[in-house]
Order: structure tokens, then sequence, then C-alpha cells
């Protein structure tokens, strides 16, 4: 793709007039509508009923998930799909997995073969 040099001006021409009126004048039932035309899924207020908030355990030790699971570090990380660096990097102190890593590392611990099952479905 080629870089295309633009001007301020020339941006600013480009850049689409937003009508703020009619976006705060917008209801919920005109938004969940446009979710649903687009193909969103939306949340009913007995979804939220039903609904809790998931919380990853605040700290993981990957590396005794990774030996209970007698796993390689390099064996690990593939199995997961996760890189062999940021196994290495977890396990040393250097870095933290973020919360994502840490709900997967957790869903690893309590149940490997099911997330190896869905792994290999992907």
């Amino acid at each position: 793709m080629p870089i295309v040099r633009m001007s301020l001006a020339d941006l600013r021409k480009t850049k689409p007039k937003i009508d703020w009126r009619r976006v705060k004048a917008t209801t919920e039932a005109e938004i969940e509508r446009q979710a649903i035309e687009d193909g969103h899924p939306t949340l009913t207020a007995g979804d939220l009923k039903k609904a809790r908030l998931v919380m990853p355990p605040s700290a993981v030790d990957v590396r005794a998930i990774r030996r209970r699971l007698q796993l390689s570090q390099k064996a690990f990380a593939l199995k997961f799909g996760l890189s062999p660096r940021t196994v290495q990097e977890w396990e040393q102190g250097r870095a933290q997995p973020d919360r994502p890593a840490r709900l997967l590392l957790a869903m690893i611990a309590r149940a490997p073969k099911t997330v190896e099952r869905v792994l290999r479905r992907l």
C-alpha cells in the first residue's frame, strides 16, 4: 500500500462531520435496534441479572502449572498457543500475564485437557 502524504487542511476536509445532537438524542431502544441490524449480540436486563463478574486470579504460578503437566516451556507454550519467550518471561518474573492470559492460565490449571481440546478445534 503506497504512503499518501496529506496536509492538515486535506485531513480536515476528509474528516466526517458528526451531528452530536443526533447522537445524544439516540435512545437505548434505537441503539439496540441498530446493534441487532448490524448483527451484534445484545444483552437484555434478564441477561444482566444472570451474568456474574469473572475475576481472574491476581497472580498465577505458571511454572507450577507447567510442571504439573510435565511439559517443557516450549511444549507448554505450543500446546496452549503461547509464545515460548512469553512463558519464559513469566516464569522468570520479568513480565506478568495480563488479564486474558491469567484467565487462560487459570482454565489450563483447572482443566488442561478441555482447554487443549477447545484450542485444537480453532
